[in-house]
């Protein structure tokens, strides 16, 4: 764990003796699990990347960055400057935040905004669908979904 003044950054040991080759072996098939439940101050700055698994943060009051490989993002009641999601194989659920720049992409999963007030939305899908209710700023939706209806 690193703590500074304005971050706290939390990252695992794990698989740094194994070369390169092993370790994007590993990325594929994982056969180390984790499970961490972090209670901080919600003033600080926080990143989070994670691997595999959901990620779930609640009632935080400054900027967010989380990016997971695998698993899906689940944000609630979110204030500060930015708030960014990356989500590589998994759905996004971001619901009531109050930011100046959100950004939500999701390259395999479906993406949930409700209840959302920010200057900037950015909103990216390559494979899943775009649900929002109740969003207030200036908006950009870039979608490659494509349902057909009949």
């Amino acid at each position: 764990m690193e703590l500074t003044p304005s971050a706290i950054e939390i990252a695992t040991q794990y698989a740094k003796d194994l070369s390169i080759d092993q370790r994007f072996k590993e990325r594929q098939d994982c056969r180390v699990h984790m499970e961490m439940e972090v209670f901080g101050s919600a003033i600080l700055n926080l990143r989070v990347w994670a691997v595999a698994g959901r990620t779930f943060l609640k009632n935080w009051s400054s900027s967010v960055d989380i990016r997971s490989n695998t698993g899906s993002i689940q944000v609630e009641n979110v204030k500060g400057d930015r708030l960014f999601t990356l989500s590589e194989k998994g759905g996004i659920s971001i619901q009531v935040a109050k930011v100046e720049s959100l950004r939500a992409i999701s390259r395999n999963g479906r993406i949930l905004l409700q209840q959302i007030q920010s200057k900037d939305i950015y909103v990216e899908s390559d494979q899943g669908g775009i649900y929002s209710s109740d969003l207030k700023g200036s908006q950009l939706y870039v979608s490659r979904y494509y349902r057909d209806w009949e």
